[in-house]
């Protein structure tokens, strides 16, 4: 499931603000998330001129959702 996903051309931009507006919300329609532990990976894939892609993810938050929302 992705909440966010950006392009960064120059490494320069390749900064990652702690509050970021998703693209796609986290819609909970079955309530099937309720009292789940949920895990944000923020995984990046770097794509060289020349040579092979790497890939490498660091979890960024671990946190269980509530019981009931309100």
């Amino acid at each position: 499931l992705s909440l966010w996903d950006h392009i960064i051309q120059e490494k320069d931009h390749a900064k990652v603000q702690t509050r970021v507006t998703t693209k796609y919300p986290l819609i909970d329609q079955g309530s099937n998330l309720r009292s789940k532990r949920i895990q944000l990976v923020l995984h990046w894939y770097i794509m060289p001129k020349v040579g092979r892609m790497i890939e490498d993810k660091k979890v960024m938050s671990d946190f269980s959702l509530p019981e009931s929302y309100t």
